[in-house]
């Protein structure tokens, strides 16, 4: 059984990453107003995840999630994702939401189960410049 806290705090993202520096993922700068913790029953902190402002009703999700709860807990998770998005899509800080990630599909077809779309293909992106990467849009 997992639960959702929210927001995910800077410790929360540090149980999951094993970093000390955690406001930054990737390029964004990472906003905890609009993100949640994913605990088990224990408190142990599986994963977190948000979404970071990036323009005037656009944000951008970012995600961490253990080994443990993609392994565990898939199902909650993906329920558990939809019911976020579609909060903070109600509570108005959000037209559209956007993702960049891995073009295969473990990674862009669970974005397409949350009602993603895919929206481009980015040859040689990522770390190292190696892999195909999409971006992904959710709006309204």
């Amino acid at each position: 059984m997992i639960t959702v806290r929210e927001p995910a705090t800077d410790a929360d993202i540090g149980a999951v990453t094993q970093r000390d520096r955690v406001r930054s993922y990737g390029a964004i700068q990472v906003n905890l107003e609009h993100s949640c913790a994913i605990v088990d029953e224990d408190g142990t902190v599986l994963g977190c995840c948000g979404i970071a402002p990036m323009f005037e009703n656009t944000g951008e999700v970012w995600s961490v999630f253990s080994q443990r709860l993609l392994d565990r807990h898939a199902l909650s998770l993906t329920r558990g994702a939809v019911s976020m998005l579609d909060k903070w899509r109600r509570d108005g800080a959000f037209k559209r939401v956007t993702a960049m990630t891995p073009a295969e599909d473990r990674f862009s077809g669970w974005l397409e189960v949350l009602g993603f779309e895919r929206e481009g293909l980015m040859k040689h992106f990522g770390p190292g410049a190696e892999g195909d990467w999409c971006v992904m849009g959710l709006s309204h």
